[in-house]
Order: C-alpha cells, then sequence, then structure tokens
C-alpha cells in the first residue's frame, strides 16, 4: 500500500486486495468472493472529475474483461488497466 505522501508521480493508481469469503455448494462446486480496494490519487485543478473520469475507465475496463478465470496456481486471464 502507498500514501498520499510516498505517491511521486500522477495519477497513480493502487489495488489492494482486501477479505476473501468462499461458499461451498453442492457437488463439489465453490463460489469466491474477494474484496477489491482501488486508491486513487490525483494532482490537477478539478480533482472531482479526474477521479470520475478514472472510475468510469475501471468500470469499462472490468465489464469489458469480465470473464477472467483463475485456478489455484496460476492466473489464466490477466486485466491490464493500464499499460
Amino acid at each position: 500500500m502507498v500514501f498520499w505522501e510516498e505517491v511521486k508521480n500522477y495519477p497513480y493508481i493502487g489495488i489492494i486486495a482486501g477479505d476473501e469469503f468462499r461458499e461451498y455448494e453442492p457437488s463439489n462446486f465453490k463460489w469466491g468472493f474477494l474484496t477489491v480496494m482501488f486508491n486513487i490519487y490525483v494532482k490537477t485543478p478539478k480533482p472531482l472529475e479526474s477521479l470520475e473520469t478514472f472510475m468510469e475507465d475501471i468500470e469499462a475496463l472490468l465489464d469489458a474483461n469480465n470473464n477472467l478465470k483463475y485456478d489455484t496456481n496460476k492466473i489464466i486471464g490477466i486485466l491490464e488497466l493500464y499499460p
């Protein structure tokens, strides 16, 4: 995690994984839920507009790439927010 005073380059997006929760269903099926937090730091004359734009971009990327598949050993799909 990076704090405000540690950020040198703007805009900055930090992604932090939170709590994980699993629901076990019959037939060896399970749902996994993970809380993800975004820390977005901007330094512009209109910070709220910049933050709104970033959130819209993140939402669009997640909507376009919502079919990522993971297993316990490796990531099969990768979502790159800003290469």
